[in-house]
């Protein structure tokens, strides 16, 4: 009957599956202006789950750029202590005074080359 083969349409995967049940109890016209919606709906759909997918992509980067700063700034403060540290091998301060005040270890104070 013109229903079961309706009812059959909502199960189609795609398009041309549709088009298929859809031939068999609708004239021409009536079928394309159906695919015609179906399609526009359709591109909705993609269009939301881009933007979805985008706001989601757009969390990832930020969040890589995010730790990037942080490792920039890491790697910035362990650069000033060492060169705070070389400044005061140069004064002739002593390992451990320059250990307690940089907060760097004795192998890395004396790794430093003047």
């Amino acid at each position: 009957s013109k229903k079961e083969i309706l009812l059959g349409s909502l199960k189609s995967k795609n398009i041309e599956e549709l088009d298929g049940y859809l031939k068999r109890c609708l004239n021409d016209e009536e079928r394309n202006e159906i695919i015609k919606e179906v399609r526009d709906r359709m591109g909705k759909v993609d269009m939301i789950v881009s933007e979805q997918e985008m706001k989601a992509l757009d969390s990832i980067i930020l969040a890589g750029y995010q730790e990037e700063l942080e490792e920039e700034r890491e790697l910035g403060k362990k650069e000033s202590k060492l060169e705070i540290a070389k400044n005061m091998l140069k004064k002739k301060l002593s390992l451990d005074l320059i250990k307690e005040l940089t907060g760097l270890s004795i192998e890395t104070i004396k790794s430093i080359v003047l």
